[in-house]
């Protein structure tokens, strides 16, 4: 770091080509890449523009974007205020160790707390060396909790048992 001050702010349409190569290095560092199918206009779309499905915050040093926080809200049965879960954290490697992940975790905390959201959600590989960082941050493990997903071929064998219909188009009906 040349100057050693950054700041963290909102993504703007200015930072999605930043975004899209630090997404892209997130990808290859976690063996991911075969994941990673946005294109910049996705990133415009649901990253920065007004409808926006997730919220985007980059870290910058020295007019350069070097960080970034991407998150969504999360919906629970029973809770008024969403959790918010951390897609991607990310901070350059010549940049770690510097406060950025912090400062960026701490702009996400400090939206959770303006939402009033119950708590912040992330997921990692067990093996992920951020996992003691996540920790000094006072991020906790739940060890009780087993973590599964349907995808691939799984999902597609499930998916064609329950029809073909879409849930967006679907009217509920009392039964």
């Amino acid at each position: 770091m040349k100057s050693g001050r950054f700041t963290v702010r909102r993504a703007c349409a200015a930072d999605v080509d930043s975004i899209v190569r630090m997404k892209a290095q997130l990808a290859a560092a976690e063996d991911a890449t075969f994941a990673s199918r946005w294109t910049r206009a996705d990133w415009l779309r649901e990253g920065v523009g007004e409808g926006a499905r997730f919220r985007v915050y980059v870290a910058e040093c020295d007019a350069v974007n070097v960080g970034m926080a991407v998150y969504s809200e999360r919906a629970y049965t029973g809770w008024h205020e969403p959790a918010l879960y951390i897609q991607d954290l990310f901070v350059e490697l010549e940049y770690r160790r510097h406060g950025i992940g912090r400062a960026l975790l701490a702009r996400v905390a400090a939206d959770a707390v303006v939402l009033r959201s119950p708590m912040i959600e992330l997921t990692m590989h067990s093996s992920n060396p951020a996992c003691e960082f996540y920790r000094r941050v006072g991020f906790e493990p739940i060890d009780h909790c087993a973590h599964y997903v349907a995808a691939g071929s799984g999902l597609a064998i499930l998916g064609a048992e329950g029809g073909s219909r879409s849930p967006r188009s679907e009217r509920h009906t009392p039964l």
